[in-house]
């Protein structure tokens, strides 16, 4: 983790530099659909979620998926066919891990655009708020900053939805898996005897701790959906001709 921390820190550093100069170089009529509130949003909030992407997240969803694969190798080793039986409905697993990221990274992005639009009106009105008490504008501002935190509030209670009902269904196919384990174990020491009591043991808890890790996991996809969101718009700045 420490070495993925210390790298993420020198890209986010780099990330930093580049696209503070590559604002400095736009043309005025940029500026001109691109407020500066936006932009300190973007500098700050946005590249602090490219980093939670890069960071410790990375090493901790590799330690997740190694652990995964050798909880199924251990399961393998101790029993073959029922492994195979659990790994039948892992597919309904990653289905729902792959539709969650690109729903928390479609729903990040608007977040984004809202909490940035927030930031370019608090920055807007402190920056003349001499101009704003004069003509007593105070609540016609706050209005204006209230209406993008709503939308702000909109898009993650979305996205908070979203990841709630994956991670309810996730786990539902875990449990799933732990009582297909135990049925169809019992009936392979029971009635076939290709297993004993022993391997069945080893079995379950392979797959347990597979399945566990896999689930822990789902975080880390989170991440790094909502890294690449924010990434996008970052890059398409740094990027732009």
């Amino acid at each position: 983790i420490f070495f993925w921390v210390s790298v993420a820190a020198r890209q986010i550093q780099r990330i930093r530099k580049t696209y503070f100069r590559k604002v400095m170089q736009m043309e005025i009529g940029w500026f001109d659909c691109s407020s500066v509130g936006e932009l300190n949003t973007r500098i700050s909030d946005d590249i602090n979620k490219i980093n939670g992407a890069i960071a410790d997240q990375v090493a901790i969803f590799i330690e997740r998926l190694s652990t995964f694969v050798f909880g199924f190798m251990v399961g393998f080793i101790g029993g073959w066919k029922l492994t195979l039986v659990v790994i039948a409905v892992s597919p309904l697993i990653g289905l729902a891990a792959g539709l969650m990221a690109m729903a928390v990274a479609r729903l990040t992005g608007q977040e984004l655009k809202a909490y940035a639009k927030a930031g370019a009106v608090a920055d807007e009105v402190l920056s003349a708020i001499r101009t704003v008490a004069a003509f007593g504008g105070e609540e016609k501002e706050a209005d204006r900053y209230d209406k993008n935190l709503a939308e702000a509030q909109s898009w993650g209670i979305k996205k908070g939805s979203i990841i709630g009902i994956f991670q309810g269904y996730l786990w539902f196919i875990i449990f799933l898996c732990f009582a297909l384990a135990f049925w169809y174990g019992s009936k392979l020491v029971i009635d076939t005897k290709e297993l004993s009591p022993g391997n069945l043991v080893q079995v379950f808890f392979g797959v347990l701790m597979a399945a566990i890790n896999l689930g822990q996991a789902s975080p880390c996809l989170e991440a790094f959906a909502s890294g690449r969101a924010a990434a996008k718009t970052i890059f398409d700045t740094i990027d732009r001709v």
